[in-house]
């Protein structure tokens, strides 16, 4: 039996082009990006699994971008721009207050949703269960499936945005029928220090990042995915093959002040006080409710 091919793609904000680079040198004869295309990326694999930094990555590969351009949507401020608008403070003025405390928004959830379809064009209004036909056949001859995670914020409850909607890792309810842009707009959409509110649209309720439902990292959703589907997908477990790459974990190295030490790249000592304690807390408990797995499938 021929195998089944993962890939997985984290979370992370603008890390995720370290999924980018490790792509390019996974799949590009130049090294640089420039020989290859998105779709000739997904057709090495035969599910596609991401989140919120992931889930922009993903995003690229669906609209075919070369991966030198998809790269250069994380490196260039001006691309980087239209995801990450700054909140305004008509918006929410009490967190513009709450952010002099470091706690509280920094960016414009409606404006990410336009900036991704502006980014995106015609393909970012397509459905995500147009993929496998954009796409064509991937390894082994199979659709290529995408699968997009998101928590929703009213049940409380991871959620996911697929391309196969007759998946039997789906729960018995309906289907959301988005678009492409919607669902990266939902996967992508970090909460409290990040986004000002819960990702919405015409297609959408209202969501959260995945990461808040455990799902930083999506390999489980997409091990069960292949799993629930093996007859379908003409698979089984020992066939089933999973590259995991990204930044699930974002943790950066305590200073120790030695020669060279990049201060960028370093996480630095707090001053004890109430102001910093407030800063701490809030992360901390926002990270402890993201890493515990909720195995519901939906």
């Amino acid at each position: 039996m021929a195998e089944f091919r993962i890939l997985s793609l984290d979370g992370g904000g603008s890390w995720a082009l370290i999924q980018v680079k490790a792509l390019i040198d996974l799949f590009s004869g130049k090294k640089d990006g420039s020989d290859i295309t998105g779709h000739e990326v997904l057709k090495h694999y035969d599910l596609v699994v991401a989140n919120s930094g992931g889930a922009l990555t993903l995003g690229g590969l669906i609209k075919n971008w070369p991966l030198a351009q998809i790269l250069d949507m994380f490196m260039n401020p001006a691309d980087r721009g239209r995801i990450f608008v700054p909140a305004t403070f008509f918006a929410d003025p009490f967190a513009h207050l709450t952010g002099l405390a470091g706690v509280g928004p920094k960016y414009s959830a409606k404006a990410k949703l336009q900036g991704l379809r502006g980014l995106l064009g015609p393909v970012g209004d397509k459905f995500v269960t147009d993929v496998p036909a954009m796409v064509g056949a991937g390894y082994g001859g199979r659709p290529v499936h995408v699968v997009f995670c998101a928590f929703d914020y009213d049940l409380n409850r991871e959620r996911y945005f697929r391309s196969d909607t007759a998946s039997l890792a789906a729960s018995r309810s309906a289907a959301l029928p988005v678009t492409i842009a919607q669902a990266i707009h939902a996967s992508s959409n970090a909460p409290v220090n990040y986004f000002d509110a819960p990702a919405s649209g015409p297609l959408l309720t209202r969501f959260w990042d995945g990461a808040v439902g455990g799902y930083n990292n999506p390999l489980l959703v997409g091990v069960v995915e292949a799993l629930a589907n093996a007859v379908t997908y003409n698979t089984d477990r020992a066939s089933i093959k999973a590259l995991s790459i990204g930044t699930a974990n974002v943790a950066l190295p305590l200073s120790q002040g030695s020669p060279g030490e990049d201060p960028d790249l370093v996480a630095h000592r707090d001053n004890s006080s109430i102001l910093s304690d407030v800063k701490k807390w809030q992360p901390a408990s926002w990270t402890i409710r993201r890493m515990r797995p909720r195995f519901t499938l939906t």
